[in-house]
């Protein structure tokens, strides 16, 4: 099986499975591992339909968006920062799998929200807001680029000023993983492994970055970046269902893992005494004879709302099949199970 070299930072595990959502964790014992930006465009796709754009929580994230932008324009520093958290709780509702299936937690979304509160009042400054808002820096200028339109997709040409182009992104990616690792909030983040390794960050990042273009071009970055190494081929993993213990979604759970994250309701499995794992404190506990963690109160939330009918609608099943894929293909394309 060809995959993405996704290593677990806790249990030095390889993703095996194809990642369902934007974040991604770790098939054998549930940990963050990173992002999937192909996940996160499909999920836009689902949200932002003709009809879901009279929904009340879409007009309110796109108002909030609005906002925010003017509100920097403006200089505005606590205006800026508090229609940014406005705007990433209404994010929670509109985008239930953006930050993985625990977003769906209020506990989880409590932690994030007071993480994004200190990342905004340590970063954001007048100065900020003008560099991003009123004079923001050019990463590279895209009109350098040669690209031609070809069936609704833009074919770009790999040449010398498209390197030059990668060279700008990778040293604004770097800056930015500099900057953010040494940022004391970061101590906040809900998902430890964050900020673990920078080397970590700037791996997932730069994955993200080529995740963005089209097959063919992501294969010339990945060789033009040297990151072939970053693309393992590992054995084909026995795959076995189990029930969530909370929800009953079917999991696939390879062979030798301990604990597994349900990605339709968040719920960390303690696979070998049927326990769960609270997303606050990390105690475990029968969800059968608690109805909340007896150690924090943390309530296991059900939910019935318009986000559920949304995360559902992205859910997709597709048949298991046995064909191999070319090595970019399987790298960068969905793999159907």
């Amino acid at each position: 099986m060809l995959v993405r070299s996704i290593k677990c930072t806790v249990c030095g595990s390889h993703k095996v499975t194809e990642p369902k959502h934007m974040y991604i964790y770790c098939d054998y014992c549930g940990n963050w591992l990173g992002f999937d930006m192909k996940a996160a465009a499909k999920e836009n796709i689902t949200v932002f339909t003709r009809e879901n754009m009279n929904s009340p929580e879409v007009q309110r994230y796109t108002a909030l968006a609005t906002e925010s932008f003017n509100l920097g324009k403006a200089l505005d520093v606590e205006g800026y920062k508090r229609t940014q958290l406005q705007f990433h709780e209404t994010e929670f509702k509109i985008f239930p799998m953006r930050h993985g299936p625990k977003g769906k937690q209020s506990s989880f979304q409590k932690k994030y929200l007071n993480f994004y509160k200190a990342y905004y009042d340590e970063i954001v400054d007048e100065e900020f807001l003008r560099k991003r808002y009123v004079n923001p820096d050019e990463i590279y200028n895209p009109q350098e680029l040669t690209y031609r339109f070809e069936n609704g997709r833009t074919i770009y040409e790999f040449d010398d000023n498209f390197k030059k182009m990668i060279d700008a992104y990778v040293k604004y990616i770097s800056d930015s993983v500099d900057r953010d690792s040494n940022l004391e909030c970061m101590a906040l983040h809900p998902e430890p492994a964050a900020i673990q390794s920078k080397e970590v960050l700037m791996d997932m990042s730069l994955q993200a970055f080529i995740q963005s273009y089209d097959l063919d071009i992501a294969e010339k970055i990945v060789e033009y970046l040297g990151m072939e190494e970053k693309f393992i081929e590992i054995d084909d993993v026995n795959l076995s269902d189990y029930p969530c213990i909370v929800c009953s979604e079917t999991l696939q759970i390879p062979e030798g893992a301990s604990t597994t994250l349900c990605e339709n309701c968040g719920t960390l499995n303690e696979l070998k005494n049927a326990m769960i794992k609270c997303h606050n404190c990390g105690a475990s506990f029968d969800p059968k004879t608690n109805n909340a963690c007896p150690y924090c109160e943390t309530v296991f939330q059900k939910h019935g709302s318009v986000q559920d009918v949304i995360a559902e609608s992205y859910q997709q099943t597709t048949p298991k099949t046995g064909n191999k894929k070319s090595f970019f293909k399987r790298l960068f394309v969905a793999k159907k199970h």
